[in-house]
């Protein structure tokens, strides 16, 4: 099946698709595409005793500090959205959060172009995010779109294959689940694409992943099996560096404390070098608000990525 190059496009910015960024091979910085099993005789027939298709909850990656190598293992992106469960039945499209709740009226593009699929029925598992201009995730960008109840832009990465035409497909390793899924899907488009994998080792892909500035990758055993909740058989490794950094300023003046002004200490003195204000709760701001009103001095350690400047993708703060 082919695909189309990523970045090959003739038409002008303006008119391009906001087509997910795969620049993360360890080598080339350009991610490849590939069924890695023969994906003939995989399509389920119709049935009497079809199984219909019902949603689960979701697979699980376990965090560790180092990528897995070896060829036993295959990797992708780990994008930077909500985890999504799409039920596609007879051309009716659920989009189910990760508590099970049905999204499917605030993504309606997604929702479109996964009821053009040319399936009886499908359980797919993915990710939704919105791309930015260099097609880039920007999670905040969908956050705020899906808490004002309407992401039209949003973008399907679908990963894993769950169910299809009446089958259940979750005792079939991953390799061949994937291949079924790309069987399944059309060309990427603007609200639906293929996560591909990434070509290389683990630690040369997270490192070729930390280069691009993405959130990380996601190991997974490629004779795994599908089991909801928590396992050792899928692996996130995260592109982070965690630092601490002096609180000078709060936003807003009065009330809890919802972003911080950061500074680090160099040679001495303190730089200004960003802010953070993502992973502050309410019930956080209002204790960092009792600390400086008492005259105390506040140290944040930050998450953030590589290419980023110190404004955190997650804050967490104490008095001193």
């Amino acid at each position: 099946m082919s695909r189309r190059p990523v970045g090959g496009s003739t038409r002008s910015k303006s008119s391009r698709p906001r087509i997910a960024s795969r620049k993360v091979d360890a080598a080339s910085e350009r991610v490849t595409s590939r069924p890695v099993v023969p994906t003939k005789g995989l399509r389920g027939q119709p049935g009497l005793f079809d199984e219909r298709p019902t949603w689960m909850p979701p697979m699980l990656a376990s965090l560790r500090a180092e990528a897995p190598s070896g060829p036993l293992w295959a990797h992708e992106i780990k994008w930077d959205g909500y985890r999504m469960v799409a039920i596609v039945e007879q051309g009716r499209v659920s989009l189910y959060s990760r508590r099970g709740l049905d999204w499917a009226d605030r993504m309606p593009g997604i929702v479109e172009a996964l009821g053009k699929l040319a399936v009886r029925s499908a359980v797919i598992d993915g990710e939704a995010v919105i791309m930015d201009e260099d097609g880039m995730p920007d999670f905040s960008a969908l956050h705020a779109d899906l808490a004002a109840g309407h992401a039209p832009t949003a973008t399907f990465i679908a990963f894993d294959l769950l169910h299809l035409d009446g089958e259940d497909f979750r005792d079939r390793p991953l390799d061949e689940r994937r291949a079924a899924l790309f069987d399944i899907m059309g060309e990427d488009s603007e609200a639906l694409q293929f996560s591909r994998e990434v070509p290389g080792d683990g630690p040369a892909a997270l490192e070729a992943a930390r280069r691009m500035g993405l959130e990380g990758i996601v190991s997974k055993r490629r004779e795994s099996r599908y089991r909801s909740g928590r396992a050792l058989s899928w692996i996130k490794t995260k592109c982070m560096l965690t630092e601490h950094f002096e609180v000078i300023g709060v936003e807003p003046a009065r009330g809890p404390v919802r972003s911080l002004r950061l500074a680090r200490l160099v040679e001495g003195k303190l730089v200004p070098c960003g802010s953070a204000g993502s992973g502050i709760s309410e019930q956080d701001g209002k204790r960092l608000r009792a600390v400086l009103d008492a005259g105390g001095v506040i140290v944040a350690e930050v998450e953030y990525r590589f290419q980023e400047s110190p404004v955190a993708s997650r804050s967490l703060c104490r008095s001193r």
